[in-house]
């Protein structure tokens, strides 16, 4: 009796959950902005209409992956890593901001939308993430939500317009069950320090405009692919270019895969 009232109560929180959630991608599928911007002048009506069309994609789509609809992805062990939602493609001015519980997404596609602000109010739901593409994006700055992606395994963040500061930097140093990332083609002036992520297999740092060897890579004893190409490094550590005897054959394997033409 005790666990059929329990699960009347979970069947009712799901429910409120289901129907906050879908009043919000309405409001947002209709007039875009999410909650701020829920009304339409009636002459942009027509002048929005194929927006919108992408917009409802969108939301049918978000719906599907909530009620665990969507596709699942596997790592490469073959382990399940959650759902999958997709949403890439899709040019949208705003992703809506929600409130519903998206813990069960393992892989979560927003690459070649044209967004230009992180879309804060959307990525917080979405912590329990293992693959996150925002490529192909506008993107200026590494989005905070990062920060709170604990077990993120793959990155790709490559051709937007991310700036790194400081902070920002650090918080890509703290991503440390990272196995592949992609940054390139982005005006990044810096590189994190890779000093702590010990399971990167997979590094692409081309065309990020850096001019020195990023802090940590020499230790990596997983690499299998490090891309610096089109930088401005002049100079490189002692440790690649004249490493001691018990690290020659570390040293010669992580030179053997690193690339380097263009600078």
């Amino acid at each position: 009796q005790t666990q059929g009232a329990a699960a009347e109560t979970e069947l009712a929180r799901l429910e409120r959950e289901y129907e906050t959630l879908n009043q919000q991608l309405s409001a947002w599928a209709f007039s875009g902005g999410g909650a701020r911007s829920r009304y339409v002048r009636a002459g942009q009506m027509a002048i929005g209409l194929s927006d919108r069309a992408e917009r409802y994609t969108a939301a049918d789509r978000i719906r599907a992956c909530w009620r665990r609809q969507s596709p699942q992805r596997n790592a490469v062990d073959g382990s399940p890593i959650g759902f999958e939602l997709d949403l890439s493609g899709q040019t949208l001015d705003s992703v809506p901001d929600l409130e519903a519980d998206f813990s069960h997404v393992g892989s979560l596609k927003l690459n070649g939308m044209g967004l230009s602000v992180s879309p804060e109010g959307f990525l917080a739901h979405f912590r329990g993430v293992r693959w996150l593409d925002l490529s192909n994006n506008q993107l200026t700055a590494i989005p905070p939500a990062l920060d709170d992606m604990h077990g993120l395994t793959r990155l790709f963040l490559q051709r937007n317009r991310i700036r790194l500061t400081p902070e920002t930097t650090q918080i890509l140093s703290r991503r440390t069950t990272l196995r592949a990332m992609n940054l390139a083609q982005n005006p990044l002036g810096m590189a994190p320090d890779f000093t702590q992520i010990t399971d990167m297999r997979s590094l692409n740092l081309s065309s990020i405009d850096i001019e020195t060897w990023p802090v940590g890579l020499g230790a990596q004893p997983l690499l299998d692919v490090i891309d610096l190409g089109n930088n401005r490094i002049t100079t490189f550590p002692p440790s690649v270019i004249a490493p001691p005897a018990e690290q020659l054959e570390h040293a010669a394997r992580l030179n053997s895969f690193t690339l380097i033409a263009g600078n």
